[in-house]
């Protein structure tokens, strides 16, 4: 078993790495790829799981990734949908941030002439937390260039983490 985590672990890196260099395609193209992973990591873990008498926390974690990866293979729109609410829970958030610079920068406008530039962001953020809001395919696009990314680089490290884990002596 040991020998199946040490593989699969470098399988994941290996494939965080590709994600890491094409985060578009990463984001909108490997959705099936990543159920596949997603599939065989829950399964590979719930076998582990059972032989080795896992944490119970990581046992349900690995039962909830072949749900998510079930539900990625057979609901592809899944992706889509997630990336536009997420999208637009981000605008919103750039929106309420740049209203609280405002408001910072308003009253901190005694101090110093610096509240000037805060304004100026502040206002900044909210025209751009308006223009994600009313355009989220737009901000989508970019979105989904940085989740590729994150990934990536979550994939590289739970392949190292499970690289590492399985080959430390017992």
């Amino acid at each position: 078993m040991k020998a199946l985590n040490i593989i699969f672990g470098i399988l994941m890196i290996i494939f965080g790495v590709v994600c890491l260099f094409t985060p578009l395609k990463t984001a909108f193209g490997v959705n099936n790829l990543l159920a596949i992973l997603a599939i065989a990591y829950g399964v590979f873990g719930i076998i582990a799981g059972i032989v080795h008498k896992a944490y119970w926390l990581y046992f349900v974690f690995c039962v909830l990734s072949l749900a998510f990866g079930i539900l990625l293979f057979f609901l592809p729109g899944l992706v889509k949908v997630t990336n536009i609410v997420v999208a637009r829970l981000v605008a919103g958030w750039i929106i309420v941030q740049g209203l609280v610079t405002i408001i910072t920068a308003i009253h901190g406008r005694k101090g110093s002439k610096v509240w000037i530039l805060a304004l100026i962001f502040g206002i900044i953020g909210v025209l751009l937390g308006i223009y994600a809001l009313l355009h989220p395919y737009i901000f989508g696009v970019f979105f989904a260039y940085i989740l590729g990314m994150l990934i990536g680089l979550l994939f590289i490290q739970s392949g190292i983490s499970m690289a590492f884990l399985s080959s430390k002596k017992e």
